[in-house]
């Protein structure tokens, strides 16, 4: 974790975007003061203001928070040649076989598909997969790796977090996941309960 303070990461962030301070408050509908405020850590943004300071600032509020060189290990990691988890898919999709044997397709969630080797072993069987991952490295290894199947089969690998799942859990058969990063299960665990929770 880069041992950046948010105000840091705030002031960075918005003159790379070439934004002013008041730019910057202008889109949040705020005082040019609090976002000075912030960047000289005198104050800190509320925490229902950070999702829209990031989204004003085209990033996270994981990178808001100093977890950027978090994606950055995982895409150095992913960068290679050759695959940093094997092609092989891991044990528990012949777990998940055994469960639910692929007699009729299912659409399942893989959550932080990394290289892709899982949904891509789960799309073979015929369920329709979404994947998604942190890592752009990741994603680009699982897109070129998923041209092997149709359409049909891999519906779609992206770039996301858990705001990506509400974009495809509501209408899944299952949810498949090995690992977690900590900082992320939390936050992944409240929105997954929030989807799935009963009417």
């Amino acid at each position: 974790m880069e041992h950046l303070k948010t105000g840091e990461v705030i002031s960075k962030r918005r003159k790379e975007l070439g934004l002013t301070q008041n730019q910057l408050a202008k889109s949040l509908n705020i005082s040019f003061q609090a976002v000075s405020k912030w960047e000289n850590s005198t104050a800190y943004p509320d925490i229902e203001m950070l999702p829209k300071l990031a989204a004003a600032l085209h990033t996270t509020v994981d990178a808001l928070l100093g977890y950027r060189s978090v994606v950055a290990d995982y895409d150095k990691r992913y960068e290679r040649e050759d695959y940093y988890w094997g092609l092989l898919p891991n044990r528990i999709c012949y777990d998940i076989m055994k469960l639910l044997p692929p007699i009729k397709p299912y659409r399942v969630l893989d959550i932080g598909c990394g290289e892709g080797r899982n949904a891509i072993f789960l799309a073979g069987l015929g369920h329709t997969v979404d994947a998604f991952d942190i890592s752009a490295a990741g994603i680009e290894k699982a897109r070129e790796g998923s041209h092997m199947l149709t359409i049909e089969e891999f519906s779609n690998v992206c770039r996301g977090s858990t705001k990506t799942l509400r974009y495809c859990a509501e209408s899944c058969s299952y949810c498949f996941r090995r690992y977690f990063l900590s900082t992320w299960f939390t936050k992944f665990l409240s929105e997954l309960i929030r989807v799935y929770k009963p009417a």
